[in-house]
């Protein structure tokens, strides 16, 4: 039985493993959301602050996402 036993809690871990990966990634394409808002929100204030400046508006990198 101790073999079984084994198994069973080797396919335990295993689901839970999995559980915990699939909840992480969901959390990770929540945060790349969040990050891609916060850049677009950055370049809009960056934007206005050289205008306000009497500056021409700086070159901005295309974004990579």
């Amino acid at each position: 039985m101790s073999v079984v036993k084994d198994a069973w809690e080797s396919l335990r871990t295993v689901a839970t493993l999995i559980d915990k990966i699939e909840r992480c990634n969901d959390e990770l394409k929540s945060l790349r959301t969040d990050v891609r808002d916060v850049r677009e929100r950055l370049v809009v204030v960056e934007t206005i602050i050289d205008f306000a400046r009497g500056q021409p508006p700086r070159p901005r990198l295309p974004s990579g996402g």
